[in-house]
């Protein structure tokens, strides 16, 4: 049952690597007049036009690299670093989104930061059971318990 949870947020981590992959895309290549940033993120501020593109060009970049961090995670979930650092990278998303809300009001709570706060928390959930899932080494020692049990086994038999 171990492995087959383990499977399942690797799933559900490199589907939010892929929403992460979006919004850096969508930072980066504004359709029509009005950006990603100013539309969809911060709508409580009216941005010039260079603050916007460089605060979209940040937040895209940023985004980008907190989708190649979970998605390092999801393909090697038995390395507790990295696991560690995709909780810590999507613990700072979500505060950045929740300090820009509360505390500085450029971001307008709504219906468009739903989905970012709710894979947000799932990806934090996710990331704490894994870490719950391989502290008994449930991927690696067992792997290497295997190897060493047939490394013995082949010693005895020569």
């Amino acid at each position: 049952m171990g492995m087959d949870l383990i499977f399942a947020i690797r799933g559900l981590l490199s589907f939010v690597a892929f929403t992460e992959f979006t919004s850096t895309i969508r930072c980066f290549w504004p359709l029509g007049d009005d950006s990603y940033i100013q539309e969809q993120l911060f709508s409580g501020i009216k941005l010039a036009s260079e603050a916007e593109r460089t605060l979209s060009h940040t937040y895209g970049l940023f985004s980008g690299l907190v989708g190649l961090v979970i998605i390092h995670t999801a393909i090697f979930a038995h390395y507790r670093p990295l696991i560690t650092l995709a909780l810590s990278a999507k613990l700072l998303k979500i505060s950045f989104l929740v300090l820009e809300i509360l505390v500085f009001g450029s971001i307008r709570a709504g219906q468009h930061l739903v989905f970012p706060v709710v894979t947000g928390i799932v990806t934090i959930i996710s990331c704490i059971g894994l870490l719950f899932l391989t502290s008994d080494g449930t991927l690696d020692d067992h792997e290497n318990l295997d190897l060493v049990k047939r490394a013995r086994k082949l010693r005895k038999n020569r």
